[in-house]
């Protein structure tokens, strides 16, 4: 059965079609995102060039603490 869907994709568009298995693809990605965060964190501490092609992809947002939180919601709600 694999073998015939492997040669029904190549005469899809004169095979500009991949053939894929999506439950392999699934399981490799599931995978990948077990060892993105460590290769991620190494390489960003590794390499400049890196950290900042990475701040191109990433946002980054400020980080509050609980005091300015708080104040901004209190200031939201019309009490402060």
């Amino acid at each position: 059965m694999a073998k015939a869907f492997v040669a029904a994709t190549k005469t899809i568009d004169n095979g500009k079609h991949v053939h894929a298995h999506i439950e392999d693809t699934y399981l490799a990605f599931l995978e990948a995102l077990k060892v993105f965060p460590k290769d991620l964190l190494n390489n960003s501490g590794k390499d400049p060039a890196y950290e900042a092609r990475l701040h191109k992809v990433l946002q980054q947002f400020a980080l509050l603490t609980s005091n300015n939180a708080l104040k901004s919601r209190t200031s939201f709600a019309g009490t402060g």
